[in-house]
């Protein structure tokens, strides 16, 4: 991980954490996932959340070093725009942030917020620890 974006390794040490995504569900997914939150029905959300690069992104035996998330919960949609393919997406889910430890999982819980463009499957997302 010798090309890790600098700002995301002085990051990790901060409360609030903001990664890119560069990939994800699609529309009816997400709105399916938000719909469906307090029922018996879960929807899975899975979101390609990037922690660095092993390699200058042009290089061809460039790899991407993702963040391990799972348990998203969606609770607030909001429109960005006009277009009905960008949103802002508020939520929970649980997220492993240690990168040295890349065999031993330990998820922990925190806050999301993010913006997504569901047609490209690209946005950003910032995770914020659970107080308390």
């Amino acid at each position: 991980m010798s090309t890790m974006r600098k700002s995301n390794q002085t990051i990790l040490d901060s409360q609030t954490v903001r990664f890119n995504i560069s990939g994800g569900p699609s529309r009816d997914r997400i709105f399916d996932a938000c719909k469906y939150l307090h029922d018996k029905i879960k929807i899975d959300l899975d979101f390609k959340v990037i922690l660095g690069y092993s390699a200058p992104k042009d290089d061809p035996c460039c790899a991407a070093f993702e963040v391990p998330i799972k348990d998203f919960r969606v609770h607030k949609i909001m429109h960005e725009d006009g277009s009905g393919e960008s949103f802002m997406l508020s939520g929970r889910c649980k997220a492993d942030l240690d990168p040295c430890m890349p065999i031993i999982k330990k998820y922990k819980e925190y806050g999301f917020s993010a913006w997504y463009n569901s047609k490209r499957r690209v946005g950003w997302i910032s995770l914020t620890e659970k107080e308390g």
